[in-house]
């Protein structure tokens, strides 16, 4: 059936059913970069006969959306994962696009950090993310840099707010 489509299984797979209906009808076969999207990652969402396929960063900005905000937190918890304090501006970060806002001094908050992230690190004056342990991307860079860095947090994006001043002891772990 891919061969039909003038595609390959390896797309095909990652298609929804109406648009492979759609596909066998007019001959029209989904943009293969977009399922290339999907094969990373997709969340899909249903309203009544709508069916809406979400990838990247739109993904990550609908997941934060539903995900309802703690308020009233006043410090959290991680791993320490490169020592120091530090005390700067919290830039959230849902997606590399939102990179070229981080400023000198800043402390990027962030899910966890890929190699995307590297070229701006060196102007942090911190790191705190959701997810890793000591052997996390940031970890690791942050030991490499010299910067303080608190991993595992669990609830950083959704309880920081963006410009807020936010104070790293990453000796013990602790966010305030």
């Amino acid at each position: 059936k891919a061969k039909k489509l003038g595609s390959n299984y390896k797309e095909i797979m990652w298609a929804t059913p109406l648009e492979l209906l759609h596909a066998f009808e007019t001959g029209e076969f989904p943009d293969a970069k977009n399922l290339e999207e999907r094969r990373k990652g997709f969340g899909v969402i249903v309203s009544g006969s709508s069916v809406r396929v979400l990838v990247g960063g739109e993904l990550r900005k609908k997941i934060v959306q539903l995900l309802p905000s703690i308020s009233g937190v006043s410090e959290l918890t991680g791993t320490p994962a490169s020592p120091g304090t530090a005390r700067g501006i919290a830039r959230i970060v849902l997606e590399p696009a939102q990179l070229p806002k981080i400023r000198q001094g800043d402390i990027i908050v962030c899910s966890e950090t890929t190699p995307d992230f590297v070229p701006v690190l060196g102007r942090v004056s911190g790191i705190v993310t959701d997810l890793g342990g000591i052997a996390s991307h940031a970890a690791i860079i942050s030991r490499e840099l010299g910067i303080p860095c608190v991993v595992g947090t669990k609830l950083a994006p959704r309880t920081l707010r963006d410009g807020g001043i936010i104070e790293l002891d990453a000796n013990r772990g602790i966010v305030k």
